[in-house]
């Protein structure tokens, strides 16, 4: 009896030891994983309010609550240090057009708001026009339809609204609508012999499939890029000659997109709110620009630059003339001069 007793009671010690050592384990093992699991639970909790803020700020936008999309845009976009600096060539051509104010700011403003907001309208249109079986040309009709305006206008929404001032107008326009539809769209330049601008072409590409629009001859050159293209016979010899010479492509993005604060936003939108529902907006130009130079469904271009079309147009604001002083509207409609890559 007294043997048996024993043995209980180095079972019971035994069970107590094996306790205790479980303890002394799961607490250590507590010890390693509750920093990553308590980590894992804050980012978890932060996503989801950051969601709920990208839902809030898509309703300001479709709402058009400016003060409220600037302020949940600006809970979206916290960084953690110093934004980085715009592209060096959009700051020294914002600098010569009296933009500078405008692009480096890393707060959020009103010009930011419209961006917004023509990226959403415009999105809205090409919902619908795409719905046909070759939406490029759905576009084109589009953008040719739109009245002509005797003076320019600074947003997207208010060429639609407005009219277009000139050919450059409705090619920014066609750009923009192509963007919100999923095409990439870019601007040929041709140039008469001194140099100055003689006429342009939208190169228009979408996977493996490319284009070439021309807004004024109210033509789509299905399967052409720049070096594939012909020019129709009805061309004037001078146009012909300007498109055996250097043709120039441009990237047309919008002077908002060369900000960080918008590049950081769009990014965060569009994990934040998958489906496709966030406009395209923000896409950073000098990496549009890299990708571009890699891809050949536009053929082989002598170079390309930015194009100061939309710099122009956000000039035309009322809200840039404020503080714009002796800064005369002048309607380019070239290049940046600064940018000056040569493709490969």
């Amino acid at each position: 009896m007294a043997f048996y007793n024993r043995r209980v009671f180095a079972g019971m010690i035994f069970m107590l030891a094996v306790a205790a050592l479980s303890v002394i384990v799961l607490t250590a093992l507590l010890r390693e994983k509750m920093p990553s699991i308590i980590l894992a639970q804050i980012r978890k909790i932060h996503r989801q309010y950051e969601q709920k803020l990208a839902a809030e700020w898509l309703q300001a936008i479709e709402n058009g609550n400016q003060r409220k999309a600037l302020y949940v845009a600006s809970l979206l976009v916290v960084p953690d240090e110093p934004l980085p600096q715009p592209a060096v060539d959009a700051q020294k051509f914002s600098r010569q057009a009296g933009l500078l104010p405008l692009l480096l700011p890393p707060a959020f403003s009103k010009i930011d708001y419209l961006r917004w907001r023509d990226a959403l309208t415009l999105k809205h249109i090409a919902s619908l026009l795409t719905k046909t079986p070759f939406p490029v040309e759905e576009i084109l009709h589009f953008v040719l339809a739109v009245k002509a305006a005797p003076a320019g206008a600074g947003t997207l929404a208010s060429l639609i609204e407005e009219g277009c001032p000139d050919i450059y107008a409705r090619a920014r326009l066609f750009c923009g609508l192509a963007e919100q539809a999923g095409f990439d769209a870019k601007i040929v330049l041709l140039t008469d012999a001194k140099g100055a601008p003689a006429y342009i072409l939208i190169a228009v590409a979408k996977e493996s499939q490319h284009w070439i629009v021309d807004l004024t001859g109210r033509r789509i050159y299905k399967d052409s890029d720049i070096n594939s293209f012909m020019p129709p016979g009805d061309w004037p010899d001078e146009l012909k000659n300007a498109f055996l010479g250097q043709k120039l492509m441009l990237q047309p993005s919008e002077f908002q997109d060369f900000r960080p604060a918008n590049q950081i936003l769009g990014n965060k939108l569009k994990m934040l709110i998958p489906g496709g529902n966030i406009p395209v907006f923000g896409r950073d130009p000098e990496l549009l620009l890299a990708e571009f130079s890699k891809s050949r469904l536009y053929g082989n271009p002598d170079k390309y630059y930015y194009w100061d079309e939309s710099f122009n147009a956000v000039r035309h604001l009322p809200e840039t003339t404020g503080w714009m002083t002796n800064m005369p509207l002048v309607r380019k409609s070239a290049p940046l001069q600064n940018e000056k890559k040569t493709a490969q």
